[in-house]
């Protein structure tokens, strides 16, 4: 039985949380993989977006 796509709600894009975080998407990129040449401030910012309500953060996140 096919799952209807309209029901399920649709994940944030790269691009969506780059916009959300006011940061380029390859920011969000290295900031996720700790890429040291994103600052910790960065990092700590695009970790904020990734934490709001309507994104589901990502399973790769170090902790």
């Amino acid at each position: 039985m096919p799952t209807d796509p309209a029901s399920k709600p649709a994940r944030p894009t790269l691009r969506e949380r780059a916009r959300l975080g006011d940061v380029a998407q390859v920011t969000v990129s290295l900031a996720w993989r700790n890429d040291p040449r994103t600052t910790p401030a960065t990092r700590r910012r695009v970790q904020a977006v990734a934490k709001r309500p309507a994104i589901s953060p990502i399973r790769t996140w170090p902790s």
